[in-house]
């Protein structure tokens, strides 16, 4: 393999240059090569990036290399382009001179890895890149990210270690130029190019211009983009993004890609497409718990602990389920898993959607999403989201009026520092349906019956504010820190139906309760995330520190109605006896410390171990006899060990 470079010309060489172009050379034809010495012919003992990056510096001075950034490049699409000689894949950023690349052969595979980049699409999403049987000879070329750091490039023969010609360029970013078994037998030796325009040297360097010397049909897949079904990085199982092969413990994302093309309006339904996943609880869906093998999930909203009374999918980007205990960073949770809500965040390249949703049963659904910069340096971007609906059901008395706003700014402070503010605001008014137990009288009444009131109602208005921090100090150690305050205020008169008569159609004791509750919840969280070698073996450490404070105030209601309600006649309306109102007050505190290493033992055995200390302190009371106290505390573990197959 040969590595190219193709760079900005000095002021002399761009009059050169032009000159040359403007006498000799067509202008779309014109492309300045630079030769960098091939990559099989550096020093054999190189086994680092930073050995072979002091080779490259050796053979390059510094005023052609210029200065190696350290920070992570964003490579934001990835492109497939016929050539006379084969195929290249364009890896496209706009400082792809700051890439690293490292490469090796093993048996009849081409390996490149880039261990200071990541694929991402502008919105921040990661992708893969796959082709299959491009050209001939090959039978498979891959670009992905092989860990939260390193892009992988791999290119898989049919006989032999394909022939691969590196270059990178100011405009396309860095390009992989791959030979078909074709053109190898036709040009066996490849001539090092020179920047005095030689004919052959420019045949090397065309990305985009198809083949001409072959009726044979490439296949290429579509760019990475496409691909918005494959989501391989995630956070909730660790509270780190890493590639979920590399984690030892179930977990499925529902990417946005999958919640338009199903056109989910409640984003609870998200989680179907989550096996051992069920909706929990009833009143059309509005309710948004969710059970994960057959326990009661952990609701998280950003990462941060939340209550899943209604949830409204106008911000949501991905659902992440975890499956399994979570305990061991999120505190007492049931053990069956947790349901991430991951927020959309603002994009720094201007995007505008509204969406207009109408269906059955008067369903009329809204939706705005604007975003991008409010700077010209794009250090301070926004997002906003807003959502109404108005809809009805097939079940009587059902209406629902949910309004939904949530602005959201980031400010990059300085290349290593920013700052998210995001508020949220809901205002939802539900309809109320129980239902009934299966009984064979259903086979008698209209499918539209609702047993509760017409004048049953759930009422909730919910006021959420986030604020994060995050600072990298260098490039291995790195802190995030959140703030969250969250107020919820529920008024509700709902109807219990009660059990059915003997004669299958009379409810002798219908009840109703309800009434109103006041919920204050506050949240800090601070994670520390460093990675370092201990010889070999890489380590990511996440040492952290959370805090929870749960305040819920309730004003019980409820009684029974007088009289039976029969189903095959229904009669409305009828009186209400009160019992007694009621009221309860409960404070909960949680302080937890948890500590995480995730440990690269080799390239394919993961490990990951961790655990977390957990301090909690509860009182409750109903105002007028003693309150009732408790504190306690809890050791979690977890371990795990993910052998990786390629």
């Amino acid at each position: 393999m040969k590595l190219l470079r193709r760079r900005s010309p000095s002021l002399t060489s761009l009059f050169i240059s032009c000159f040359f172009i403007a006498v000799v050379i067509q202008p779309t034809q014109a492309k300045e090569v630079t030769e960098i010495s091939r990559l099989q012919e550096q020093n054999r003992s190189a086994r680092t990036v930073k050995e072979w990056l002091a080779q490259i510096e050796q053979q390059n001075p510094p005023d052609q290399g210029g200065k190696q950034e350290s920070e992570v490049v964003q490579v934001t699409s990835v492109k497939a382009n016929p050539t006379d000689k084969g195929v290249e894949v364009i890896l496209q950023t706009s400082i792809g001179q700051q890439l690293q690349v490292v490469n090796r052969s093993s048996g009849n595979n081409f390996i490149a890895d880039i261990p200071n980049a990541q694929l991402r699409l502008p919105n921040g999403d990661a992708f893969t890149f796959r082709s299959t049987s491009p050209i001939a000879g090959v039978s498979e070329i891959t670009v992905r990210n092989f860990d939260a750091t390193t892009i992988r490039v791999s290119v898989t023969g049919e006989a032999g270690v394909p022939i691969v010609e590196l270059f990178d360029s100011p405009d396309e970013g860095i390009i992989f130029s791959v030979a078909s078994s074709a053109s190898s037998a036709q040009q066996p030796q490849m001539q090092n190019p020179t920047h005095s325009g030689q004919s052959e040297g420019s045949q090397q360097t065309q990305p985009s211009l198809p083949s001409t010397q072959s009726d044979e049909p490439i296949e290429l897949v579509v760019t990475g983009e496409q691909d918005g079904y494959t989501v391989p990085d995630t956070s909730t199982a660790t509270r780190t993004d890493t590639p979920l092969r590399d984690i030892p413990q179930s977990i499925q994302v529902i990417p946005q890609q999958v919640i338009r093309d199903q056109g989910i309006t409640r984003i609870t339904d998200a989680t179907r497409n989550v096996s051992g996943t069920t909706i929990a609880s009833g009143y059309g869906n509005l309710i948004g718990d969710v059970r994960v093998r057959g326990f009661y999930s952990g609701f998280l909203r950003d990462g941060f602990a939340s209550q899943p009374f209604f949830v409204d999918g106008g911000n949501i980007e991905q659902v992440e389920v975890l499956k399994g205990p979570a305990s061991v960073l999120y505190g007492a949770l049931e053990p069956g898993g947790i349901v991430n809500y991951v927020t959309k965040k603002p994009l720094s390249n201007p995007f505008y959607a509204v969406d207009l949703t109408a269906g059955s049963y008067d369903f009329y659904k809204s939706t705005i999403d604007l975003t991008g910069p409010l700077s010209n340096e794009k250090r301070l971007l926004y997002r906003l989201n807003v959502s109404y609906e108005n809809s009805g059901s097939y079940r009587d008395f059902i209406d629902n009026d949910i309004l939904f706003i949530a602005p959201v700014v980031t400010y990059q402070v300085s290349d290593s520092t920013d700052i998210t503010l995001a508020y949220e605001y809901l205002n939802a008014k539900l309809g109320f349906d129980r239902g009934l137990q299966p009984v064979s009288a259903f086979l008698k009444v209209p499918i539209n019956l609702n047993i509760a009131e017409p004048d049953d109602f759930q009422d909730n208005e919910e006021h959420r504010l986030n604020l994060t921090l995050n600072h990298r100090f260098n490039q291995n150690l790195r802190l995030r820190s959140g703030f969250l305050y969250l107020s919820e205020k529920y008024n509700s008169l709902v109807t219990q139906p009660g059990d059915l008569a003997a004669d299958g159609r009379t409810l002798t004791d219908r009840s109703y309760f309800g009434g109103s509750s006041d919920v204050d919840n506050y949240a800090l969280q601070t994670d520390l995330i460093g990675d370092f070698k201990t010889g070999s073996i890489a380590h990511q450490v996440l040492l952290g520190l959370e805090w929870r404070k749960r305040y819920q105030a309730d004003q019980g209601i409820g009684g029974v109605y007088e009289g039976s309600f029969d189903i095959l006649n229904p009669a409305y309306g009828l009186p209400r006896i009160a019992n007694p109102n009621s009221f309860f007050e409960q404070t909960t505190t949680t302080t937890g410390i948890y500590l995480q290493d995730q440990v690269t033992l080799l390239p394919n055995l993961k490990l990951l171990a961790g655990g977390r200390y957990d301090f909690v302190e509860y009182s409750s009371g109903d105002g007028q006899s003693a309150p009732t106290e408790f504190y306690d505390s809890a050791f979690s573990p977890r371990i795990g060990i993910r052998p990786i197959h390629k």
